[in-house]
């Protein structure tokens, strides 16, 4: 089932989230005996903030679909027809060591 294209430009509004998913720094959750103990991690930081990559990837996979005429972050100041506003509340990466 394809979409049809819509001939509005979508601007993607920058992700609003929590101050402590807005940092570089990455962080990991040990389970404790009742209570995850959170660690950050020393010297390893995420390349960019997190609202920053999944405004990217929301735009760029929205891009993609060819859904609309256009597709552009606000940050790009143009003027576009509709916005998509996201915010960010949980996110985990999980990893699993030996």
């Amino acid at each position: 089932l394809k979409a049809k294209r819509n001939e509005k430009i979508l601007i993607v509004e920058h992700p609003n989230a929590p101050e402590d998913l807005a940092k570089k720094s990455m962080r990991i959750i040990r389970p404790g005996n009742c209570i995850p103990i959170v660690d950050h991690i020393a010297d390893y930081e995420w390349e960019e903030k997190l609202p920053d990559l999944m405004e990217k990837a929301i735009s760029a996979a929205i891009e993609q679909s060819n859904v609309f005429k256009g597709v552009a972050k606000s940050s790009d100041l143009i003027n576009g027809d509709i916005s998509l506003i996201t915010e960010i509340r949980r996110f985990e990466v999980c990893a699993v060591c030996n």
